[in-house]
């Protein structure tokens, strides 16, 4: 129980901390030059909360050796290298399409 509470403090303190910046953000809106470069945080801190969240399920319930730092760098550095791999195919799937698409609709004007 002590983890569901935990975890909906964390995720109310994260909700405002959040709603604070959005509020700042909007109050300099005018002087943002790269503001949408600001749009990619909301997915990555969801998947970074996501990913902890299954990482410490897995080593509490013991799927996972102890949590030396050892195995932790490890086991971060495989995901990442996984990751990074499946984020270049999707990329390179994505622009293919674009590439073809764009050939499609230019060759039939």
């Amino acid at each position: 129980m002590a983890d569901v509470r935990i975890n909906m403090l964390l995720l109310g303190l994260m909700g405002l901390a959040m709603f604070i910046v959005a509020i700042v953000l909007y109050a300099v809106a005018d002087r943002l030059v790269y503001g949408r470069m600001l749009l990619t945080l909301p997915p990555i801190s969801v998947a970074a909360y996501i990913y902890m969240v299954n990482w410490s399920a897995a080593h509490d319930a013991g799927a996972l050796s102890g949590p030396a730092l050892h195995t932790t760098i490890r086991e971060v550095f495989i995901q990442t290298l996984i990751g990074g791999i499946a984020f270049i195919i999707i990329t390179f799937l994505i622009l293919s399409g674009l590439i073809a698409w764009n050939s499609v609709t230019s060759g039939s004007s």
